[in-house]
Parts: C-alpha cells; structure tokens; sequence
C-alpha cells in the first residue's frame, strides 16, 4: 500500500491491490505516455478503482485527441479488443463480491461497456460513466447501456443509489 493512498469513495486507507497493469501507453493526438495502473479494492466500502490515478492534466488531452482507437469495438462481430481482461475481471468481481444479480453497479470509465454489458448479463442493474464521446455512444448504441458522457463530477447521477 503505497503512503496517502485513500478510497475515492470513503476515504479509507484500507486498500487491497486487485490488478497491476505496468506501463499502459496512453496514445491520441499529442499524447503518447505511459504510466501503471493499480486496481485496487476499498476494503471498508468495496469500491474497485484506479489508484494511484493518471494526472487530471493527462486525461484530458488523452479524450480531447480521442477519435476512436484500438479498444473499441467495431461492430464487426469478431473478437472484442480487450475482451479476455475484461472477462478476467468479470470473474475477479464475482470472487470479490460473490453474486452481481440484483446489485445496483457504477464503471466509472467503462469505455465502450463491454464489462459493463458483461455485468448487466449476471443481472446487475449498471449504469456507466464515460468521458470518450465515441466510445459512449458505442455502449448506447450497440450494447444498450446507460452510459452518461463525461467526467464523474460533471455527470447527473442519482444520490445513494449505487452499490
């Protein structure tokens, strides 16, 4: 547990490491970095996020440069990029969490929603949080899903709904 790392959600400091993704290339229009990605499990509220998180700075010209990459499914019906990490995860939330059936669930930076579709099909309620306009409108489009475009903070979502 890396010192001041704290819950998004609680504030806890009880943090478990869930998933360790080292150098991750974030690449768009002027931007090519790379940067590692802990996943990690608040153990007070249950809340899976990336801590620490790539710079707020860094963000933002990743999804201002975004058009449509590698990540985002096609509509093709071949195989979706990303699809056995996602399914990898899927089972790490089942393992975590036991059954998804009947929870309320939030991604915040779901992407196109494939995990999301793959959490909805256990028979989780979800909703999505995205701030790739194209990758949104895919999650809507071509998986069904309630997917609000934007940065969490700037997003309408109900109070004390979430699971």
């Amino acid at each position: 547990m890396e010192p001041g790392l704290r819950c998004h959600l609680c504030g806890a400091q009880e943090l478990a490491l869930a998933h360790w993704q080292p150098g991750i290339r974030i690449a768009a229009k002027n931007v090519d970095e790379r940067f590692d990605v802990a996943t990690r499990l608040c153990r007070r509220c249950g809340l899976v996020q990336t801590l620490p998180q790539p710079p707020g700075e860094l963000l933002a010209r990743f999804y201002a440069g975004q058009h449509r990459d590698l990540f985002i499914d096609d509509g093709s019906g071949t195989r979706t990029p990303g699809e056995g990490s996602r399914r990898d995860q899927l089972h790490w939330l089942r393992h975590a969490l036991g059954s998804l059936f009947g929870l309320r669930v939030l991604e915040v930076g779901c992407y196109d929603g494939y995990l999301l579709s793959l959490i909805e099909a256990e028979g989780a309620s979800c909703t999505g949080v995205e701030p790739s306009l194209a990758a949104a409108e895919l999650a809507r489009e071509q998986r069904g899903l309630d997917v609000r475009t934007g940065l969490l903070e700037e997003v309408s979502l109900p109070e004390s709904h979430f699971d």
